[in-house]
């Protein structure tokens, strides 16, 4: 979001060959993917400028993750364990592990309370909660076009973010191709 309305920049929704939001914020066109690895407990989420002048885009990502099973809420917790463990381009929460290419690492956590799901609410199930943010990224757009984040259970030395798109990318393609016309 381009805060606080970024919601409606949105010009564009595709699912191929990955989940794509595209945003247009004046001249720049901004593309989000999100790729799922297959077989993989993985996550990767791609930010692409299609087009403006990169050198002048300032991108903040401050992931909020949850801590519960399935059809539960969290809530605000002090005994929730919140240590961080950073490495190069890399961090770790509770065997959660986090891969980026931000040049910046803000480590000020903050917990984002009652955050509303009105689905859930007219269902009449339980429809607020509390995320817990660990950390801020801060990413330029200066050494080209995308930036990556991605979220697993695996535990990697480092991620070849692009290596692994493309991976992904050539096996959905292949999937389509090989679907009688």
């Amino acid at each position: 979001t381009a805060h606080p309305d970024g919601y409606r920049n949105l010009r564009e929704f595709l699912l191929q060959p990955f989940p794509t939001w595209t945003f247009w914020v004046e001249d720049l066109i901004l593309a989000k993917n999100v790729i799922f690895l297959h077989e993989e407990q993985t996550v990767i989420v791609r930010y692409q400028i299609l087009t403006g002048d990169e050198s002048f885009v300032r991108l903040e990502l401050r992931p909020q993750v949850t801590c519960r099973e399935q059809d539960s809420l969290t809530f605000h917790n002090e005994r929730l364990n919140t240590k961080v463990e950073v490495g190069p381009n890399r961090i770790q929460l509770a065997g959660l592990y986090f891969y980026h290419d931000a040049p910046i690492l803000d480590q000020s956590a903050r917990w984002f309370r009652q955050v509303y799901y009105p689905a859930d609410h007219e269902r009449q199930l339980d429809f607020e909660e509390d995320l817990y943010s660990p950390f801020r990224l801060v990413y330029t757009f200066l050494k080209g076009k995308e930036v990556f984040f991605g979220a697993s259970i695996e535990n990697q030395p480092t991620v070849d973010f692009r290596a692994l798109v493309h991976k992904e990318e050539t096996r959905r393609r292949s999937l389509i191709e090989a679907i009688p016309a």
